[in-house]
């Protein structure tokens, strides 16, 4: 098979959540950095069998050597071929794949519901390494969502330094939700959001889905 530009797009993203990944037979992909962040997608593809892999990044350099690469998956190994090249790259050992579990997420009750654009998403990240602040609230204020970064102090206060995103979403809830802005590795797109009263965070575009938990004070 061959992987196609959207595929190889999530397999680079999720390799920034964990460099490790399991293929699972199906055309799901699932990743999860341990503890705060899960990303599925479903894929034009089928996997065939299970394919544990430890090193996404270095797979995905070994991928870009040759061009247009078929993939072939057995059952200890798979192999990329292009014209006269053949690479057999081995799996792990599937115990060492941190790997989420098959059922997804389900967001059941939501403090505010809102359509967020990459425009915006973009500008409030680029806002994180300029200003170098370590926080990002989804909040209500005045009745409306807005999304902050700002930098917290030991103490839990913030500091003077901040950017905010204000969106058209009115809500009669009461919420201030802190992110770490490392755990928002997604892909340029624009997505419906969802924000849990469970304290986590669902991104969804056409292509991905990312459930993010929000920092435990």
């Amino acid at each position: 098979m061959k992987f196609s530009n959207d595929t190889m797009n999530i397999l680079k993203n999720f390799s920034l959540i964990n460099q490790s990944i399991l293929f699972k037979p199906g055309n799901q992909l699932r990743t999860t950095n341990g503890a705060a962040v899960f990303a599925e997608a479903e894929i034009l593809e089928t996997i065939p069998i299970k394919a544990p892999i430890w090193d996404l990044p270095k797979l995905l350099s070994v991928m870009s050597i040759v061009d247009s690469p078929e993939i072939d998956f057995f059952p200890t190994y798979l192999t990329i071929t292009s014209k006269n090249n053949v690479i057999r790259y081995a799996y792990a050992a599937e115990s060492l794949i941190k790997s989420p579990p098959d059922k997804s997420v389900v967001v059941k009750d939501t403090f505010a519901e809102l359509d967020l654009s990459w425009e915006s998403i973009d500008k409030i990240l680029k806002a994180v390494s300029i200003l170098r602040t370590d926080v990002l609230t989804f909040k209500s204020e005045d009745s409306k969502v807005l999304l902050t970064t700002s930098t917290k102090n030991s103490s839990g206060n913030y500091g003077s330094d901040s950017f905010t995103v204000s969106t058209d979403v009115e809500t009669s809830n009461n919420f201030k939700l802190d992110f770490k802005p490392d755990n928002f590795k997604i892909i340029a797109d624009n997505y419906k959001v969802k924000i849990d009263t469970r304290k986590f965070i669902n991104l969804q575009s056409d292509k991905v889905n990312y459930f993010i938990s929000a920092e435990i004070e």
